[in-house]
């Protein structure tokens, strides 16, 4: 057994030993916290047009923005309707939120699915036959060079203000992100795995069955996370422009009053819903797809690179 002695951990290694990656996220929003408040009672203190506060405080967007919410709640649930004469009430807002947040989450995963499953076909397609990537390919990319919010209101003039333009819309981009991504994951595929494929007698659609389909599946899970975050900003610029529905409604009628501590409580309501989007789908992707190597090699690599905090022995 060595008597060397052992090196004392340095301040700064012991302090990032000791200091959480959980800990240092929370030390973080209790700081964005502290310097929102600083902001809005200190640095930014006018009002608006509406007579809100332009940049309010927590406080207020916890007691008074929040409860002005109920004004968008047609009544039901033991919650009256402000716009009818009722009162407003906490309840009246939880309920306006979830009624808008359920239409939105509609349209979000029809035209995301809508888009995937075009994207996946059409890329696939293209990948397999000259033919179709002479007619689509070319499209497709001209498309994809187009900036998605430039043609909001182009599907509001074809579609009116109606779901099937909101979802269309979001299924459009969804279908080019899709169908780049698929068509790119297939020409990365390693040729000496097709050229033994072939050597051992597989035809093409053995190949494309056994040899690429699994060797995309890492390619098609990152394809579905990037589509989830940007289908809530079509979500949002299909609903301002043209819905009858939903938070991006709720949030076209506060900008248009100045209601700014709405708004900022429907971007919040943005923001927690495409992170929690994001990660169960990133979770119920990464266990679907279990059996493949690639997610064996991140199991191993996470089980290894695990240390304790302090290896002082």
């Amino acid at each position: 057994m060595s008597n060397a002695p052992v090196r004392p951990l340095s301040p700064r290694r012991l302090a990032g030993s000791l200091i959480s990656p959980v800990a240092l996220r929370l030390e973080m929003v209790v700081l964005l916290a502290v310097t929102w408040e600083l902001v809005a009672h200190y640095a930014v203190t006018r009002i608006g047009t509406s007579g809100e506060p332009i940049f309010p405080s927590l406080e207020y967007l916890a007691k008074d923005s929040f409860l002005q919410m109920s004004n968008y709640w047609s009544g039901g649930w033991g919650a009256p309707s402000p716009g009818n004469g009722g009162t407003q009430t906490y309840l009246g807002a939880v309920l306006a939120l979830a009624s808008a947040s359920f239409a939105s989450f509609g349209r979000l995963f029809a035209g995301v699915g809508l888009g995937f499953v075009l994207g996946v076909v059409l890329g696939l397609a293209v990948s397999a036959s000259k033919a179709a990537r002479s007619v689509l390919s070319s499209p497709v990319h001209f498309l994809r060079m187009v900036p998605f919010l430039a043609l909001a209101p182009l599907f509001e003039v074809w579609f009116g203000k109606s779901d099937i333009g909101a979802i269309v819309f979001i299924g459009y981009g969804s279908l080019v992100v899709t169908f780049v991504g698929i068509v790119n994951a297939v020409g990365l595929v390693p040729a000496v795995q097709l050229a033994r494929a072939r050597t051992e007698g597989a035809t093409r659609r053995q190949i494309y069955r056994w040899v690429i389909l699994p060797s995309i599946v890492p390619a098609m899970r990152a394809t579905i996370l990037v589509i989830i975050g940007l289908g809530w900003t079509l979500d949002v610029a299909a609903e301002m422009l043209g819905a009858q529905s939903g938070l991006g409604v709720i949030m076209e009628y506060a900008l248009r009053f100045a209601y700014t501590g709405r708004v900022i409580l429907v971007s919040f309501v943005y923001l927690v819903y495409a992170a929690a989007s994001f990660y169960a789908v990133q979770w119920l992707t990464g266990w679907a797809i279990r059996w493949h190597p690639s997610q064996a090699k991140a199991r191993r690599r996470r089980r290894f690179s695990v240390k304790p905090a302090l290896a002082l022995k």
